[in-house]
């Protein structure tokens, strides 16, 4: 009856152009649905559906096997006609998957990718070996704590264990002297497995009762798989045949242990024991982090509107990390500023000390109209110049976090050009 009325439905709404379909002859009768048990297509117009059409000319006719009408396919639908193996958003598609040639594209525009991440956390590169700025340690680390915010694999790994559902209510781990506890709190039951988390007295009913798990059909099922959600919320097990006298008892202990479920309480989740707060595999990782950094002025470093080479000098002068002279330990390289020539080539003399830098900075804060006292180093300067940003909805305001990152970049650039180039500008 209810396919009957459906399929009423649907003749009306074609008979009402609400719905075209399609016809596979032009004197044939239109096909507006497709029904085979309980599935159902129904043909729409597209636009109708998402107000767009289907852009023929960035797409591609496949043939897959022999095709006889590819090409007049091609042809009518005004699109090319393209063969395997061919690329799908830079993936092959087609080929062999086992040949490691097959994956090069895909892992040479990785490493375009990260060239520019290696030149500055690494600085080495497959033909050149140089020192790392800054300790590898420290780029882990979270940006608000100081560091780029790149996660260690293993700490991502022992989160996701300890987030992880599948016959375990309580996990404990241990790593880098810490000990954490997590418990599993069942509420709408909808991620809990049903037989193999122990969510009844701390068991699991695998093993409480392996006779009526052995003959169960779903025995990776949640809880909520088993729930016939009505007015008592009763339980259907779906057993593959009919139950002995044996099982029937263990049925009726079943399911005097079970709890009470409300599908609307919220969704399963995991907890802190120490606390009883909601888990997260983020808070997870933090608590694993080394410590390191706890104030950064990371909201002005990491700043969008500033190209990221930029954010990553900056970010190393906040560690005095910068390749000035005074990093090369060795009796070769003289240790002597090539911007003023009569002081020792540090990151605090060239972007603090400098009388030019200084002249600089004081032709802004006159701008401004603000009285600047500097500070002992580049991190305590970003915080200091956050402090007094303008308050006004001016273009003051928007290009007040770039005033400091420009300073600093064109007096690095000037001074590798005469490092490097042996050019000089007046200053």
């Amino acid at each position: 009856m209810v396919v009957e009325m459906l399929f009423v439905m649907i003749k009306r709404a074609a008979n009402m152009n609400l719905i075209s379909g399609f016809k596979p002859a032009t004197d044939a009768n239109a096909i507006h649905h497709l029904q085979f048990a309980d599935d159902l297509i129904v043909f729409l117009d597209d636009k109708l559906v998402s107000g767009m059409k289907v852009n023929f000319r960035k797409s591609v006719i496949v043939a897959v096997g022999e095709a006889v009408n590819a090409e007049a396919s091609a042809l009518l639908f005004g699109c090319p006609l393209a063969t395997f193996p061919m690329k799908h958003l830079g993936i092959p598609l087609g080929s062999k998957s086992k040949p490691v040639g097959v994956w090069d594209v895909i892992i040479q525009k990785f490493q375009q990718r990260m060239s520019n991440y290696e030149a500055v956390l690494m600085g080495s590169s497959k033909t050149k070996s140089k020192r790392s700025w800054v300790a590898w340690k420290t780029v882990n680390l979270p940006k608000e704590r100081g560091g780029v915010g790149i996660k260690k694999l293993r700490i991502m790994n022992k989160s996701y264990m300890l987030s992880g559902y599948g016959g375990m209510e309580i996990r404990i781990m241990h790593y880098g002297g810490k000990w954490l506890i997590t418990s599993l709190v069942v509420n709408s039951g909808h991620r809990c497995l049903f037989w193999k988390d122990n969510w009844v007295n701390g068991q699991s009913l695998e093993l409480l009762f392996p006779a009526l798990y052995k003959i169960t059909r779903k025995k990776d099922a949640t809880i909520q798989d088993f729930l016939v959600i009505s007015s008592s919320n009763s339980w259907n097990l779906d057993f593959c045949r009919n139950l002995k006298e044996s099982e029937v008892e263990d049925v009726a202990l079943l399911l005097n242990l079970l709890p009470p479920i409300d599908i609307n309480s919220g969704p399963d989740q995991r907890v802190w024991v120490a606390g009883n707060n909601s888990f997260s595999v983020a808070a997870c990782c933090k608590a694993l982090e080394e410590d390191g950094l706890i104030i950064f002025p990371y909201k002005s470093v990491w700043n969008p509107k500033i190209p990221q080479k930029v954010i990553f000098f900056i970010w190393i002068l906040c560690y005095n990390d910068a390749p000035t002279f005074d990093s090369y330990k060795n009796s070769y390289v003289v240790n002597g500023c090539l911007l003023c020539k009569k002081a020792a080539e540090t990151n605090q003399h060239i972007f603090l000390h400098y009388d030019t830098t200084r002249l600089v900075w004081h032709y802004f804060l006159k701008y401004y109209k603000l009285q600047w006292v500097f500070q002992d180093c580049v991190k305590n300067i970003i915080w200091e110049w956050r402090k007094k940003k303008a308050t006004s909805t001016s273009i003051r305001k928007r290009i007040w976090d770039m005033h400091q990152f420009a300073i600093w970049w064109e007096i690095w650039m000037e001074r590798n050009e005469r490092c490097f180039n042996g050019k000089y500008k007046p200053m």
